[in-house]
């Protein structure tokens, strides 16, 4: 019954997308093109690969994820 979830690379995030959640994943290190949940509600979250992988996820901004967050509830994706 969540309006929205915002999660990393993990289970959880899989299982909101799954059931249609609207989900914002947040990916550092990790390859979202082979670990993202898949689902017409779903945006990711990622650095640029140029970035040092140790370095990707403290790269990523609040401001980042609400801008998705606000694409994303708005139905923009």
């Amino acid at each position: 019954t969540a309006s929205l979830y915002i999660g990393n690379d993990s289970g959880p995030s899989h299982i909101a997308a799954a059931v249609g959640t609207p989900t914002v994943a947040i990916f550092g290190p990790t390859d979202s093109r082979i670990w993202s949940p898949r689902g017409q509600k779903v945006s990711i979250v990622e650095t640029r690969r140029s970035i040092p992988r140790a370095k990707r996820l403290e790269s990523i901004t609040a401001a980042q994820v609400m801008e998705k967050v606000d694409l994303l509830l708005r139905g923009d994706r």
